[in-house]
């Protein structure tokens, strides 16, 4: 099983040429995503200037996270997401937060690839960039 991040789910909605393949992916192997990527994906419409159709964009993200399956924080998930930030802290190499609690949230239910381009992103996970 794979996870998709945020990264990935945006350009596949935009129609990207990169992530074209992840349309194969998602109907031959099981992909899933977290909470947190559609935050982020909603975030992105939200924070459009007006002129843009806002509430198709919200619509059209919905019907996308509807069709996979979306992994929740949860305790186990958020105490992993912290050691793993806390550790890059401590090495100087922080990273976003919302980056750990996707990697938190896809380790903690046994995920070890993520489809990203964001290689750096992801600790302890393997990234399939596209």
């Amino acid at each position: 099983m794979k996870a998709l991040d945020t990264t990935a789910i945006i350009d596949f909605l935009r129609g990207s040429e990169s992530a074209r393949h992840l349309k194969n992916t998602m109907f031959t192997e099981q992909v899933v995503t977290t909470r947190i990527s559609f935050f982020e994906v909603l975030v992105g419409i939200f924070s459009l200037k007006q002129g843009f159709s806002r509430e198709m964009r919200v619509e059209e993200v919905i019907e996308f996270f509807n069709k996979i399956e979306i992994l929740e924080l949860d305790e186990k998930s958020a105490v992993l997401s912290a050691e793993i930030l806390g550790k890059l802290n401590r090495e100087g190499n922080p990273i976003e937060p919302n980056d750990c609690l996707i990697a938190g949230i896809a380790l903690s239910n046994r995920i070890d690839t993520i489809i990203s381009k964001n290689v750096k992103d992801f600790q302890g996970l393997k990234v399939e960039s596209y």
